[in-house]
């Protein structure tokens, strides 16, 4: 708790389970501690989400992760849920696909 409470870690690299056991150790709401990017985290299929917007842009996935500025190896793992959507991309995807929580 020390390492979060110090800025040890950045805001975007800290756990959202980790925040969500404080908010429950505090007694808060389950997203006390967490920022947009962590709500979008614990909350989002993200790989279903990246699929559907895919769709409604009609774009292949090569052609929707070029749209997004990322590697189609980078944008495939995402989709099929391999890896998690950074934060680089969640911005990029609330700022290009106008991306509502």
């Amino acid at each position: 708790m020390s390492d979060y409470i110090n800025y040890k870690y950045s805001e975007d690299s800290m756990q959202v389970e980790t925040l969500i056991k404080f908010a429950e150790y505090f007694g808060e709401e389950r997203y006390y501690f967490c920022n947009e990017y962590h709500r979008f985290l614990d909350s989002v299929d993200a790989g279903k989400l990246l699929r559907e917007l895919r769709s409604e842009h009609n774009m292949t996935q090569r052609e929707f992760a070029a749209y997004l500025e990322i590697s189609h190896f980078r944008y495939k793992s995402y989709e099929e849920g391999r890896c998690k959507v950074s934060r680089e991309l969640f911005d990029t995807l609330k700022s290009k696909v106008n991306l509502k929580l």
